[in-house]
């Protein structure tokens, strides 16, 4: 049996407090809100990446423990860090590059969960 995967993803990413990661990530990395249930608390946060949103839950005491790193790919490395770097993104060290492979930035989220950066040399 083969398994039909629909084009939707959604990523889940524990944080501190949901309505200051919401904040977080509209303001830094200039995504959108789908929907914000203040209940339960849970948001869901449109990127730019077609079918693909985050998940954000609220859980204090899982925040930053991550698990998986979100990398996404970027055209231009230079601009997407400096453009993140100008709107207080923290990345971790200076760009590793992997020749003729790719270029990476590691950053994390205002509660520490990892966040990777990925420019294509292929």
């Amino acid at each position: 049996m083969t398994i039909e995967f629909g084009p939707t993803a959604i990523l889940s990413v524990n944080v501190r407090d949901v309505k200051k990661a919401v904040e977080w990530y509209s303001q830094k990395l200039g995504f959108g809100v789908n929907v914000l249930f203040e209940e339960l608390p849970w948001a869901d946060m449109a990127t730019s990446v077609p079918g693909l949103s985050i998940g954000l839950s609220q859980a204090p005491e899982l925040a930053g423990q991550g698990g998986a790193t979100i990398t996404f790919e970027v055209a231009d490395m230079a601009a997407a860090r400096a453009e993140l770097e100008a709107r207080g993104v923290e990345f971790r060290g200076e760009n590793v590059v992997l020749p003729g492979m790719v270029i990476l930035a590691d950053f994390v989220d205002l509660d520490g969960n990892p966040m990777t950066l990925a420019q294509s040399l292929m």
